[in-house]
């Protein structure tokens, strides 16, 4: 009986020991994908507005876009940051990493129109875009739901066929004029009730309705 017990006890022990090894070994790589996830810089520490980690843009096109998204946030007080990777891992697709990016780096201040990133997978040869401005669709008025449709048209239609030729740079720049269009337009609309009060204008970021 004392050695049935005593084979039963070991016999746990070892498998807990199995169990945990095994947590460890699920656990573990998703801690360091987690970390280096976290790592990945972003571009306005360095006042840019791009980071190609999948290299697919030209060095004149990239400071051209910077110089447009820099002109941008100066007048608009909105940001517009573009991130290229070689493919959505460790993600299951690019939205889901997007969504995370977007939230990692504060892409956005809460009640304002300010904040976008355009995501391009290479592998996946697909974009994604998250704006802040997109709220909870319970929250969504007629306006809203337009500009949302508007925006998912950018990747879903707009840019696919430039994206699935590989043709990312052209992507990359049609997929930011639209985007630049749509927050624009979003914006002044926001702003209208103040144009005629600057000090209103200023409370609520519309400063550039003082040009």
């Amino acid at each position: 009986m004392f050695l049935i017990f005593k084979d039963l006890r070991k016999r746990t022990v070892i498998i807990l020991f199995l169990l945990l090894l095994l947590a460890c070994l699920i656990t573990t790589p998703s801690l360091a994908l987690d970390t280096y996830i976290y790592e990945i810089p972003d571009p306005r520490q360095e006042n840019l507005w791009i980071n190609d980690m999948a290299d697919i843009l030209k060095p004149e096109t990239e400071n051209r876009l910077n110089d447009i998204l820099n002109d941008f946030n100066h007048q608009y007080r909105s940001e517009i940051v573009i991130f290229t990777v070689p493919d959505a891992s460790p993600y299951q697709n690019p939205k889901q990493l997007a969504k995370y990016i977007f939230n990692l780096w504060h892409i956005t201040r809460i009640g304002f129109v300010n904040g976008a990133l355009l995501l391009i997978s290479q592998q996946d040869h697909s974009g994604e875009i998250i704006a802040g401005f997109i709220q909870d669709p319970s929250d969504l008025t007629p306006e809203d739901r337009k500009f949302q449709a508007n925006i998912k048209k950018i990747t879903a239609i707009d840019i696919s066929d430039l994206l699935a030729q590989e043709n990312y740079e052209s992507g990359i720049l049609l997929g930011t004029k639209e985007l630049l269009a749509l927050i624009k337009d979003k914006e002044y609309k926001r702003c209208q009730l103040f144009f005629k009060n600057k000090l209103l204008a200023r409370i609520f970021d519309c400063y550039f309705t003082d040009n």
